[in-house]
């Protein structure tokens, strides 16, 4: 199997404020609905580069406005009320919850769950299956 892509972003684990999530995974379901998988992907990467990289709290309200315009997308108006994708979230973090039993945890190809910390063996075996 041959990888045709690189992926490199710099990890700082020297910040660690999160601050509550919530209104990220509002605004992660309203991407999806609005410009697809392709629209999300890009807000997931500007939250991940925010903390990350830059050291932002993804929990403020400024940060998620200001690394959604990044990706191309205005949540002025899911942040301004507070019942948009709120439903959905609460949803799918109990479904979510239901199977998640470590951290880190693996979705692959919505195929394959992996739960906790997995040797790279294992994790190139999935992806292996996932390919197949």
């Amino acid at each position: 199997m041959e990888i045709t892509s690189q992926c490199f972003f710099v990890l700082l684990f020297s910040f660690n404020h999160t601050g509550n999530t919530f209104n990220s995974h509002r605004i992660i379901l309203a991407a999806k609905e609005k410009g697809g998988r392709g629209l999300q992907d890009q807000v997931v990467e500007q939250f991940f580069k925010a903390y990350f990289e830059d050291e932002q709290s993804i929990g403020e309200d400024s940060v998620l406005l200001d690394y959604s315009k990044r990706a191309g997308m205005d949540v002025t108006e899911i942040l301004a009320d507070d019942s948009k994708y709120r439903d959905e979230v609460i949803q799918e973090m109990k479904s979510f919850g239901a199977h998640c039993r470590g951290v880190p945890f693996f979705i692959i190809d919505n195929k394959f769950a992996l739960s906790g910390a997995q040797e790279a063996e294992t994790l190139l075996d999935v992806f292996q299956q996932a390919c197949k």
